[in-house]
């Protein structure tokens, strides 16, 4: 489970010198319980020790060859730090060579308006997609036209077209594919939200000859805004079926401390406990239980323990298995991650202000569970702050699978069905004004 690193940081200019001391993670590694090396390991390079927003190369460790298995990912970003090409490099006989990239490019209110993904082989980039955004007035993504390279030159190929309510929530997103001459309903997500603009309901149609209901959502909440109990339910003969449901038992901190869910006949429930000092943090699960039942009676299926250091950052993810041995075992086989050891460094920023502009970047905690997954997959969310968010999954190609919007509030509940999803890993990214996360999950059928 990699998790993003978050902080504020000023923005600073002038004459005067100015220092700044912070932290940030430069490693982490996965082992067995013999402590023998599995399959990655990750160290985070920054180009120059000034805050997490400058240029970051990541370099991955699948094996220990000198060549195979290495692979780069690198961020460049532009003055004001928007991120200009995200993309993965390996090592091809000692030497850096692309796999793929994303190139960005920006307006003056530095919105991103284009988004190009190219592929590299035989020494030189190819196109494979371009994304062009449009915007209202409020800043909100409006349209996002999808095009193919086909051909020598861009084709469309999807249009997406949203809506919002004064409060800037997504009401509808509809999607147009295009047939050669003209564009044609696909499908379209309708949402509707609380006076706390909470959301609340997210009905899914595809067009035929006429919108035909496919699914929805409904979300339930506590007076905190925390989600309480959340159903999926799909449409069939003129009536709804309820797919999976999922409730939520929160503590007198507003800790999350117990979720159940079922999905079709197979539920689960996860447990949570935390130590005294994670209510100042707020923001980060201390450890995991998860049982699994088809029929009764329950059984304990995992336990994941995690341990920090004096400064409350993550040094250690422990994953344990129950073999009907009456105790907690760690996996001796699997794909799963047994222990995941995390590495930070302290460096210092020094800046020559004049004048001083903050800007803030929030923290966010992100869980996926269950991970490996086969059928569906829980996105549970916490912010330090709330706000709107966009989320968003990929595969590792950087084919945009799926992206919603939500809305502000103090964490996010969801479920998502995996049904057309090939096995495979992919990449959850949440991004908004101020917050940022992303997590990578496997999916296995």
């Amino acid at each position: 489970m990699r998790k993003a690193l978050l902080m504020p940081f000023l923005l600073l200019f002038g004459t005067a010198a100015f220092a700044q001391t912070a932290s940030r993670i430069i490693s982490s590694s996965d082992t067995f319980v013999n402590s023998t090396q599995i399959w990655d390991t990750t160290i985070y390079y920054y180009s120059t020790p000034t805050d997490v927003f400058d240029s970051t190369i990541t370099k991955q460790v699948f094996g220990n060859s000198p060549d195979t298995g290495y692979l780069l990912h690198k961020r460049v970003f532009d003055g004001n730090r928007n991120i200009l090409e995200d993309g993965n490099y390996q090592l091809n006989n000692g030497s850096w060579e692309g796999v793929d990239r994303t190139l960005m490019t920006y307006d003056a209110s530095n919105r991103k308006v284009v988004a190009i993904a190219q592929f590299f082989l035989a020494a030189q980039w190819f196109n494979m997609r371009k994304d062009s955004l449009g915007y209202d007035s409020n800043n909100n993504v409006s349209v996002d036209y999808q095009f193919n390279w086909n051909n020598g030159a861009f084709q469309p190929t999807n249009r997406i077209n949203y809506t919002y309510d004064a409060n800037n929530n997504v009401l509808s997103a509809y999607t147009n594919t295009y047939d050669g001459i003209s564009w044609q309903y696909s499908n379209r997500w309708v949402y509707s939200y609380t006076a706390n603009n909470a959301l609340l309901t997210g009905t899914y149609a595809e067009y035929g000859a006429n919108w035909i209901t496919k699914s929805a959502d409904t979300s339930e909440y506590t007076g905190n805004l925390l989600t309480r109990k959340f159903h999926y339910e799909t449409w069939a003969n003129g009536d709804y079926f309820l797919q999976n449901v999922d409730s939520a038992l929160y503590n007198a901190n507003n800790k999350l401390i117990q979720l159940f869910s079922a999905y079709n006949t197979h539920p689960y429930w996860n447990s949570y406990s935390y130590d005294s000092l994670i209510y100042d943090q707020n923001w980060v699960y201390r450890r995991v239980k998860t049982r699994v039942s088809t029929q009764n009676p329950w059984s304990d299926l995992g336990l994941r323990r995690n341990q920090y250091n004096t400064s409350q950052q993550l040094v250690y993810t422990d994953t344990f298995a129950n073999y009907g041995t009456g105790q907690w075992e760690i996996p001796q086989v699997g794909a799963a991650t047994f222990r995941s050891r995390y590495y930070y460094e302290n460096y210092t920023t020094n800046t020559t202000p004049t004048s001083v502009a903050t800007t803030t970047v929030n923290k966010i905690a992100l869980a996926l569970s269950p991970n490996p997954a086969a059928s569906f997959i829980t996105i549970d969310i916490v912010y330090d702050v709330p706000e709107k968010t966009e989320v968003v999954i990929y595969n590792m190609n950087g084919v945009l699978m799926m992206r919603w919007y939500d809305a502000a509030g103090a964490s996010l509940h969801r479920m998502v069905p995996l049904q057309s999803f090939s096995s495979g890993n992919y990449i959850l990214q949440v991004k908004g004004k101020n917050t940022a996360a992303s997590q990578v999950f496997t999916v296995v059928k």
